[in-house]
């Protein structure tokens, strides 16, 4: 269905997702310059310079509620429940389920509403893609491992297309979108445009050949699995979480006769340098506690919606769960409890503390804080492994520390993305998730947000 109008307001609760609620417009500038110098840091020049040109067209206003015309000229209305919805040109019938449904005089009422003009915006000149796409074989020489890509979002654009194409992928078809960000990502990377196909999952030779990346919204991950497995893919790369729910568990669990392919999870920490530093140093440790510290308080829309990510537990801490995980196996029992109970109510999710035996020798503890959007501390994430004889501590995995003292610094691919992308494309998956266990994470935090559920109604 074809968007009509929009309603926005000024002091809606959440307008967005990882700055301050009041943030002064110098405050916005200088976190713009901060993700721009991030980028040239972690990705390069030429990278950056495309997902800059992405995000010029890239729309994403955040409104409380929107109208529709269907096909029969019919006109719906809908609005956001306690988080505010991201605007699209056009909207699938199963999208608009997350939604309230209202009729126009409840719509009236929620403020001014605006016109949506679908502003057409000029296709980018043929000789500056060209010029793109001539920089990036300069750049990384000529794509050899056959990619195909399904979602065409900030993230596509931000952090998985750039290591794609470092790592000389060949992007061979992109999923043509009802909207127009599969034709910005197109644009900005210098790829031809004959890629966009709106009959992605059509099964062909081709696909089993290929790579395919799915990077589409959460809640649509158990569904792009199935269709790519039916459309004849072989080797199958999805961003996590594998599912958002217990239904989502169930289907995926059903799944049979998967022997020739190859599915893994972007569960991207494992492939940390400094982890694997960490994990080369205690090699000979039979004995020994891992305490995980996270102060989050920058947000996708995804992870902050049960609805559509999972909320923080299930689309956030599955990440720290994995790398726990895989560090020390599976649990063997666990404890959680609820910390700041109630606050920062905008984002679905907990803050809570879990103890978790992995065996008898080999124990940890997760601390997870839901901050406010914005305001972030000093630290986001620190690793504090302990034995009787050393501690090693890791700092936001860019520095790693043995019994007080810096041991390394890190300052390229410090969180994995890089390596973790070119493993899949080589074939190198025995450091990658698995299915069966991104099956066995999904469960362990539903079963979390469960717990924590019963515990907060309880009392």
């Amino acid at each position: 269905m074809d968007t009509l109008s929009y309603i926005e307001e000024t002091n809606f609760k959440r307008q967005n997702y990882s700055i301050k609620k009041n943030s002064s417009s110098i405050e916005k500038f200088i976190s713009k310059i901060k993700g721009v110098l991030l980028s040239l840091k972690t990705t390069g020049f030429l990278t950056t310079l495309s997902f800059f040109l992405f995000t010029r067209k890239y729309r994403n206003l955040q409104v409380i509620a929107f109208s529709c015309i269907s096909e029969d000229n019919k006109i719906y209305y809908f609005k956001a429940d306690k988080n505010a919805i991201s605007l699209r040109n056009k909207y699938e019938q199963s999208e608009l389920k997350d939604f309230i449904v209202i009729n126009s005089e409840e719509y009236q009422k929620l403020g001014k509403v605006n016109n949506y003009n679908n502003i057409e915006i000029p296709s980018q000149k043929i000789w500056v893609t060209k010029l793109i796409r001539a920089l990036y074989f300069l750049r990384f020489g000529k794509g050899f491992y056959e990619t195909h890509l399904l979602g065409s979002g900030k993230f596509a654009a931000g952090v998985i297309l750039p290591n794609i194409l470092k790592n000389r992928g060949r992007i061979t078809k992109i999923k043509l979108t009802t909207g127009k960000s599969s034709n910005f990502i197109a644009e900005s990377f210098g790829i031809n445009k004959n890629v966009l196909d709106p009959n992605f999952f059509k099964n062909n030779y081709q696909n089993a050949k290929s790579n395919l990346f799915i990077l589409s919204s959460p809640q649509n991950h158990v569904n792009d699995i199935l269709n790519s497995i039916k459309s004849g893919y072989r080797k199958i790369y999805c961003e996590k979480p594998a599912g958002i729910n217990s239904s989502d568990l169930t289907i995926l669990k059903g799944l049979k006769n998967l022997d020739d392919i190859n599915i893994t999870f972007g569960f991207n920490r494992r492939f940390a340098p400094s982890i694997i530093f960490l994990e080369n140093q205690i090699k000979n440790l039979q004995n020994y506690h891992i305490t995980y510290l996270i102060r989050l308080a920058e947000y996708s829309e995804s992870m902050s919606r049960f609805k559509k990510g999972g909320g923080t537990t299930v689309c956030s801490c599955c990440h720290y769960l994995d790398l726990l995980t895989y560090l020390s196996g599976q649990h063997q029992l666990f404890n959680v409890n609820e910390l700041i109970e109630g606050q920062v109510k905008e984002v679905d999710g907990y803050s809570f503390q879990l103890f978790i035996k992995h065996s008898d020798k080999k124990t940890s503890s997760l601390r997870f804080i839901k901050a406010s959007p914005g305001f972030r501390g000093k630290v986001q994430e620190e690793i504090i492994l302990s034995s009787a004889e050393n501690e090693y501590k890791i700092i936001d995995f860019k520095e790693i520390y043995k019994n007080g003292l810096s041991l390394r610094r890190f300052s390229k691919d410090v969180k994995g993305w890089n390596l973790m992308v070119n493993n899949f494309l080589e074939g190198k998956l025995n450091k990658s998730s698995t299915l069966k266990e991104a099956l066995y994470n999904l469960e362990f935090c539903l079963e979390i947000d469960q717990l924590l559920n019963e515990k907060r109604n309880k009392f």
